[in-house]
Parts: structure tokens; C-alpha cells; sequence
């Protein structure tokens, strides 16, 4: 920390943040069955490479399959 302590700030969460409890609020909705459809091949499709939007790994398939069900993929 010494050797980089003219360029940046370290903080302990515990001495700076003082936040409310965690609140998870699971919202499921159904999706119309021609983009179900679509999403369940694009998920199939993107983990194996044969789309142009590629997952290279779980974490980052999740999100673009949750872009997908929202109607974008960025």
C-alpha cells in the first residue's frame, strides 16, 4: 500500500459504508412463447460459438441472456 499510496485511495467497507440490509425482491414474468423460444436458442447457441455475439463465460451469458429477455443485446 505504501509503494502505491500517491495514486490511490484504499478504504475499508467496514469503516466507510454504513448501508441498509439487503433487500431481494424476485419479479418472474412470463415471456410470449416466440421469444422464449428465441432465448432458449440464443442461450443454447451463444455458450457454444455459433452466434455472433459470443459468452465466454457463465457470469457474462447470464447478462447478455438477460439483454436479450429485456429486447437488446449490447
Amino acid at each position: 500500500m505504501d509503494r502505491v499510496s500517491d495514486v490511490m485511495v484504499s478504504m475499508s467497507a467496514d469503516d466507510h459504508l454504513d448501508l441498509p440490509e439487503l433487500v431481494i425482491d424476485d419479479v418472474l414474468v412470463d415471456l410470449p412463447s416466440k421469444a422464449m423460444k428465441g432465448y432458449k436458442a440464443f442461450k443454447r447457441t451463444s455458450s457454444e460459438n455459433q452466434t455472433d455475439v459470443l459468452a465466454v463465460s457463465t457470469g457474462v451469458l447470464a447478462g447478455k441472456l438477460c439483454q436479450y429477455a429485456n429486447g437488446a443485446i449490447y
